[in-house]
């Protein structure tokens, strides 16, 4: 009730009531608040479009991952050994680690 009343006397004092006070100084609570509303929606906003984003580059990375792994099955299946060059000896010579121990 009392918020209500508020609102009525500051609408007569917009219209030209009898409220003598002087007016509200521009940076009121209540425009305060707004803008700091206004700030954090759009940080919001631009750290949405950021995960958005990020989760499309993930995506992406993963089916790169999954496609790498594929190959490496279908070397494997043909003969072929997947390694890690641990340390090489010489120009020819490569101590090696293979993927399947």
């Amino acid at each position: 009730f009392e918020a209500r009343s508020r609102d009525m006397a500051d609408n007569q004092t917009a219209a030209g009531g009898t409220n003598d006070a002087p007016p509200a100084p521009a940076e009121d609570p209540r425009a305060q608040a707004l803008a700091g509303y206004r700030r954090k929606l759009l940080q919001h906003r631009e750290l949405d479009a950021r995960v958005r984003q990020l989760r499309a580059e993930v995506k992406e990375t993963a089916a790169q991952y999954d496609q790498t792994e594929e190959d490496l099955r279908a070397l494997q299946s043909v003969g072929q050994i997947i390694g890690e060059v641990l340390r090489q000896l010489d120009a020819e010579r490569f101590i090696v680690k293979a993927s399947s121990g």
